[in-house]
């Protein structure tokens, strides 16, 4: 098991069992007068209840039951401070990583030479970073999502406007990015919520209102900005499930 790639075994932990409840979700319905069936008028997903038990053993050997006790103690002490106050990446042996916040911890139980102990997170189910190199893409998450768009600028006069739109299915979002020059490389951060232009915020040159997502299934780029300027695209984003 891994949190934001920290081996547990160096805090001398082992995972011994975990369990990783359904989503949460919150619908809105409603009936009308003599109506034979529920109306649903939308449906909010949330995040899941993961309880995972570890076992902490001593890294060193130790003589007495306290000197154990003491070490496990410490070793625990600084998983637990790994996982206080942030977003966690957890991965576990379903295949699978969660992005965690820590809720609440179990009594210790010691037993003279191990300590158990469970963590109750939420969190959501995703997998490792996708990157795609193309204007068209399909996006294997099943609800909408963070991502990045890379684009390199090549073959283009001076301070261009760089334009392109957002499809998926009906729908569409246009982006803009003004004083673009040639060998530029424009980013529109879904993930980390930022907009940059060769390192450096560019917030103020975009038409940015909302950061980009991506839709579940085909998602493609229509570039609007007139010939020579020519883009290639790269997308990440981490597919994540209900």
């Amino acid at each position: 098991m891994m949190i934001d790639n920290n081996n547990i075994a160096e805090y001398g932990a082992r995972l011994l069992s975990f369990s990783i409840g359904g989503t949460e979700l919150t619908t809105a319905t409603g009936t009308s007068y003599n109506a034979n069936f529920p109306k649903l008028f939308h449906t909010d997903y949330g995040q899941r209840a993961i309880n995972i038990v570890l076992v902490f053993k001593p890294h060193t050997q130790q003589n007495g039951m306290l000197a154990k006790m003491h070490t496990v103690a410490l070793q625990k002490s600084r998983l637990d401070n790994l996982l206080f106050g942030n977003i966690v990446d957890i991965s576990l042996p379903d295949g699978y990583f969660y992005r965690c916040v820590l809720n609440s911890i179990s009594n210790e139980s010691f037993d003279g030479n191990c300590l158990e102990v469970t963590y109750s997170f939420t969190g959501i189910r995703h997998l490792s970073l996708a990157t795609i190199k193309s204007s068209k893409l399909y996006c294997s998450s099943t609800v909408d999502t963070d991502c990045r768009i890379t684009a390199t600028i090549t073959g283009c006069n001076d301070n261009t406007r760089l334009q392109f739109i957002m499809s998926y299915g009906s729908n569409s979002v246009s982006y803009s990015m003004d004083k673009v020059n040639s060998g530029d490389v424009v980013v529109f951060d879904g993930i980390n919520c930022k907009v940059t232009k060769n390192g450096l915020n560019a917030f103020g040159d975009s038409n940015v209102v909302e950061f980009p997502k991506l839709h579940p299934g085909k998602n493609i780029y229509i570039a609007q900005h007139s010939s020579p300027l020519k883009v290639e695209f790269v997308t990440e984003y981490y597919p994540t499930f209900i």
